[in-house]
């Protein structure tokens, strides 16, 4: 993956990218006065939030939730239709999420010739599976390698947008072209053989400035990185997110597909003594990892029931590969 190139158009070299690599990065005036917008809302937001009183603190709270990475996520279509905020940031809020989709759209179907139509179009087999904001505050925001969705396949339209809103580094994405995700991602046989592509070594991100827009297809796996600011930086990252998704089989983003559930799936055929990739094992301590740090901001209640939860998932894990007999190398 060229991360090295951020295009000012949608020129044959951009397209290009995509077409080998199913990921692009892309700027422009628009796009850079969607992400100061944006960051203005979610400061707004923030402010509110703080002056909230209790009644309205919790109504806040309940719009946000943490993700993985301990990232804050506040759904914006939300926002725009809540009658508990302010006309004014209502408005701002429904206004932005229709600019953005519309240069999201724009770009989506010059990238792939139309192929899956207009996801703006009610006629389209696309639509937009909700807009939200992503923030992560100083350190926070990394996560374990990942797919959006499991709709994976070359033939399935999905694609996801994160517009950068603050300088920061982007998602890893994989150094390699698209072929050999198509590869991964066909079963077990190239899931088995082709599990070291998704070590750390073979991903990369690149720093970026307010207003540039990642956009990549869901056939592949990528990982967020911890929010390092600038020098002389607040210290919170912000980016939009949107997904373009099948009328068909709607996604929402809601969930993350790790390496783990993958190559577990691959191997499940195995009955004989054999090692099993680092990959799996690193993605599921990340993913038990990342769970636990999350416990922190959540409800007693909720949080106890998290633990118990992931206790339970390293425990039927363990159980399993004793079944299977198969060796657990130590992870490097």
């Amino acid at each position: 993956m060229r991360l090295h190139g951020v295009y000012f158009s949608l020129d044959a070299a951009a397209i290009a990218t995509w077409d080998e690599y199913a990921a692009v990065l892309l700027t422009s005036d628009l796009l850079r006065a969607i992400a100061k917008q944006h960051t203005e809302m979610v400061q707004h937001l923030q402010l509110g939030f703080a002056l909230a009183d209790e009644e309205h603190e919790d109504h806040f709270a309940k719009q946000q939730s943490f993700i993985s990475g301990e990232v804050v996520q506040s759904p914006i279509d939300a926002i725009a239709h809540d009658s508990a905020i302010g006309s004014d940031l209502r408005k701002a809020a429904s206004d932005l999420v229709d600019t953005f989709r519309r240069e999201v759209a724009r770009i989506y179907c010059v990238l792939t010739r139309m192929q899956w139509g207009n996801p703006l179009e009610e006629s389209s087999g696309t639509n937009f599976s909700g807009a939200k904001s992503l923030v992560a505050t100083l350190l926070k925001g990394l996560q374990a390698v990942h797919w959006d969705t499991t709709r994976w396949s070359p033939c399935d339209p999905d694609v996801t947008a994160l517009l950068y809103c603050t300088p920061c580094d982007t998602a890893m994405l994989p150094r390699m072209p698209v072929r050999f995700m198509r590869y991964l991602t066909a079963g077990p046989p190239g899931e088995k053989d082709l599990a070291y592509l998704l070590r750390p070594e073979f991903f990369h991100s690149r720093r970026v400035e307010p207003g540039t827009l990642l956009l990549f297809r869901h056939i592949l796996p990528h990982a967020g990185t911890a929010n390092i600011p600038p020098a002389g930086g607040d210290g919170v990252r912000v980016v939009m997110f949107d997904m373009v998704v099948s009328r068909h089989q709607p996604a929402t983003g809601e969930s993350q597909h790790f390496i783990w559930q993958r190559l577990a799936d691959a191997y499940r055929e195995r009955r004989r003594k054999a090692p099993l990739p680092v990959e799996f094992l690193a993605s599921l301590q990340q993913h038990i990892d990342c769970g636990l740090n999350l416990l922190a901001h959540y409800s007693q209640e909720k949080a106890a029931a998290l633990q118990l939860k992931l206790e339970q998932r390293a425990k039927t894990i363990a159980s399993y590969l004793a079944a299977c007999g198969w060796i657990v190398p130590q992870c490097p």
